[in-house]
């Protein structure tokens, strides 16, 4: 076998540490799941990317508000809309839309329907990466709307099967939930085909999240 050139070989592993950060559309035939906990918000995604820069799956998330509980799941399909393929960086813009409904917890009302739209944006080398993440949910008596900036960078070069460590700060703001930017300081570990990463935010919620596709 043709051993990679350099440059090959930087943008092979600038992909494999692409594809540890939760994208919504990974490569073919692969399954993606995710589960995150912090304090007010707790969300649960999996999709599957069923052909080449398309996925589909389910979106959930639990809002834990000051006077109630709003759980929204919804079907969303993803779309890879633009990759860029630098020299030493890597750059993909993503987009979500889809639907489902929307209930209050201990509450016995009927479900609300609701429709999502969702865009992603990040820019990564070995060493760095940058993210925006930008959800709004539109129901019939409710919008709830989720914006989230992320800076990262590795303080060590990690090998293409090697444990790697990131440094994170997301900048965050979710409607009803909060009144202020909320950041949140984590570190996140991952190898092949996973990733840990827990955190604290400086309002005190914990925060923990795991991914892995297969």
């Amino acid at each position: 076998m043709k051993p990679l050139s350099p440059s090959k070989l930087l943008v092979t592993l600038i992909w494999v540490t692409a594809s540890a950060w939760a994208h919504p559309v990974a490569f073919e035939g692969a399954t993606q799941i995710q589960g995150t906990y912090m304090g007010p918000l707790s969300t649960f995604e999996a999709y599957h990317t069923y052909a080449d820069r398309v996925a589909f799956g389910l979106n959930t998330e639990l809002l834990r508000m000051p006077d109630e509980d709003r759980l929204l799941a919804a079907v969303q399909h993803n779309w890879l809309v633009k990759r860029w393929n630098l020299k030493s960086a890597q750059g993909n813009f993503y987009a979500g839309a889809g639907g489902g409904f929307g209930w209050i917890k201990d509450k016995k009302e009927s479900p609300t329907p609701y429709g999502r739209v969702a865009v992603q944006a990040d820019f990564e080398t070995l060493r760095l990466y940058s993210a925006v993440k930008s959800s709004i949910n539109v129901g019939t008596d409710f919008t709830h709307a989720e914006n989230t900036l992320s800076i990262g960078f590795a303080p060590y070069a990690h090998d293409y099967d090697g444990l790697a460590t990131w440094l994170i700060v997301d900048l965050s703001y979710v409607t009803e939930l909060d009144d202020h930017l909320r950041v949140i300081p984590k570190v996140r570990l991952f190898k092949n085909s996973w990733f840990i990463e827990a955190g604290c935010s400086l309002d005190g919620d914990p925060l923990l999240s795991c991914m892995f596709h297969f």
